[in-house]
């Protein structure tokens, strides 16, 4: 330990020599830098150059100093015990095994809705004269129904035939009214749509844009089809 401690002091007075010209030449940087604001205040330009050129290496040189001081004063680690050799075999070092990635988790919300649609919802039925759609709950966790009678069926693909081009918009039957008048309730409409869609007599073209089967559309296709469905 005699030699390590003696590295140390000669380290250590190394540093102070070190810091010691570090100071000067600072100082040196400093004056460097008040006779340049001297020969701006005077309008001695032409002394500029030469005093500027100066005090850039000087500033290099004090960077380059600071940058090496830290590694040339670090003290070196103490050599490490030697070790006796271990009797018998090595042991042999155990590595983990790395972890098998694993998947994210599903959402529930997202589970549910894919395991509603597993089991074939929504689902549409007819119940005397109404026309009945079975979802999936998934609040409640449970099927809920909803209904429409078949007279508003025929109401809305009325409206349909009666605009007779080859897509229609779904405002096209926000405006249509009951038979006493009143507006029809959103979630009906979308019965409606959704059966008209399952059953191929409109598909999709855009987000509330439909395009028309008017062979399916007829009165009595439309009847048939109807009374295809089995009872709910």
């Amino acid at each position: 330990m005699a030699v390590y401690d003696r590295v140390l002091r000669d380290l250590d007075k190394v540093s102070r020599d070190i810091n010691k010209v570090l100071g000067e030449i600072v100082g040196i940087e400093n004056r460097l830098s008040e006779q340049i604001r001297n020969a701006i205040d005077k309008r001695e330009y032409s002394d500029l150059a030469g005093l500027a050129a100066v005090s850039q290496k000087v500033h290099e040189a004090i960077d380059q100093i600071r940058q090496h001081v830290g590694a040339s004063t670090k003290a070196p680690a103490p050599a490490p015990a030697p070790r006796r050799a271990a009797k018998g075999r090595k042991a042999k070092a155990k590595v983990a095994a790395p972890a098998a990635p694993t998947a994210p988790e599903e959402p529930k919300e997202s589970k549910r809705r894919r395991q509603a649609s597993k089991r074939g919802y929504p689902k549409f039925s007819r119940q005397g004269d109404n026309l009945v759609k079975t979802e999936w709950n998934n609040v409640k966790n449970a099927e809920q129904r909803h209904r429409v009678s078949f007279a508003t069926v025929s109401q809305l693909v009325g409206a349909v035939n009666d605009n007779g081009g080859e897509m229609f918009r779904k405002n096209l039957l926000q405006g249509v009214t009951t038979a006493d008048g009143k507006k029809l309730p959103m979630h009906q409409l979308y019965i409606v749509l959704g059966w008209l869609l399952s059953s191929k007599a409109i598909a999709k073209k855009g987000r509330g844009d439909y395009h028309p089967d008017y062979t399916k559309l007829t009165p009595m296709a439309l009847r048939q089809n109807f009374e295809g469905l089995k009872d709910a």
